[in-house]
């Protein structure tokens, strides 16, 4: 049963972005998605009135916002109007399939997306960690970052307001801005994407980390410790 909702703001705005993407798309709202287009606040309180989203959405907003979720793929979770089920005979999985074939962008890991579209709060900087998995962290802005040792998995790379578009803002948007960011900071996508986009690409045969340490001694190769991100991104570029 539905319950009334003390936080009315979060249910207009979860309707509306659910609404809007419908739509626009003719497809679900993921919820890996809409997720990442609520303020901290509001995710802050959807996690203390519910065990997740799905739920909170289940619990409180039924009437308004309907959770269908995948036979297929079960962690494929996605919202719709609630009167799109009403009013039609939907294979919900193969509408939720539709999802994955319309996008024509890699799928980053949750939080490094939400880094991109999260709003920041005053007076702090945010960073990116590599992981695995990759996290965002805030920080006050007086705080000074300090490292157990120098390799590059345990450095932080900072996202700066320039790179943060806002939830708002559409998916295009935030691709480029993660582009931008991944080339000012001269790190591989790979690294980021979400862990069914990394374990299926697609390996070169003739990767450049091959041919280098086909090119060095065993003596040589002993001296050269190398971070992983460039590991990776050595392991997936052909000569």
């Amino acid at each position: 049963m539905t319950e009334p909702s003390e936080e009315p703001h979060i249910d207009d705005q979860i309707e509306d972005l659910v609404q809007k993407h419908w739509e626009a798309h003719s497809t679900p709202l993921l919820l890996s998605q809409l997720g990442s287009r609520i303020s901290h606040e509001d995710a802050k309180t959807i996690k203390n009135k519910s065990e997740n989203l799905a739920t909170y959405l289940r619990e409180r907003i039924a009437n308004r916002v309907e959770v269908i979720q995948s036979n297929q793929i079960p962690a494929l979770i996605g919202a719709i109007p609630a009167n799109v089920m009403k009013n039609s005979n939907i294979d919900v999985d193969a509408m939720l399939l539709r999802t994955r074939q319309r996008s024509k962008f890699r799928r980053f890991h949750r939080a490094f997306w939400a880094a991109f579209v999260k709003e920041q709060t005053p007076q702090t900087r945010r960073y990116v960690s590599i992981g695995p998995p990759p996290q965002f962290q805030e920080i006050s802005s007086d705080t000074t970052l300090s490292s157990n040792d120098d390799t590059e998995v345990s450095r932080k790379y900072e996202v700066t307001g320039e790179y943060i578009v806002g939830a708002g803002d559409d998916v295009t948007a935030v691709h480029s801005s993660i582009k931008r960011w991944l080339l000012a900071n001269g790190l591989d996508e790979s690294l980021f994407l979400a862990d069914e986009e990394s374990q299926y690409m697609p390996l070169p045969s003739d990767d450049l980390l091959g041919r280098m340490i086909v090119a060095l001694t065993p003596e040589e190769l002993k001296r050269m410790p190398i971070p992983l991100d460039i590991v990776s991104k050595l392991r997936r570029k052909s000569v």
